[in-house]
């Protein structure tokens, strides 16, 4: 209402004032929305196992196909060790932009 008052445009509202307010709520929701989005594997399992020539098979998919399914445990512990690479990096990169590393 200050920022109304003192001639702030809805979009000048919304950068300066809302959107410093969520940051705490986005430094948690966005890497943890992405680390789920990285260990998706029932969903896929279950409607289709990887879908059609593969086009849906998802990283964690793979790993599971490699470990479990063929018996290739040194490629799937591979595999698993670049998707906590990979989650790691992604974490960082996105404490990194909303500066709270």
């Amino acid at each position: 209402e200050a920022a109304r008052v003192d001639g702030a445009s809805p979009l000048q509202q919304f950068r300066f004032i809302t959107m410093p307010g969520l940051y705490l709520m986005h430094v948690f929701v966005v890497p943890m929305s992405v680390i789920a989005s990285l260990r998706v594997f029932g969903q896929v399992q279950v409607m289709t196992e990887g879908g059609p020539v593969g086009s849906t098979t998802t990283l964690v998919q793979h790993l599971y196909n490699t470990g479990w399914i063929n018996p290739y445990m040194g490629e799937a512990a591979a595999v698993g060790v670049f998707l906590f690479g990979l989650t790691f990096v992604l974490t960082l990169l996105q404490l990194r932009y909303f500066r709270a590393l």
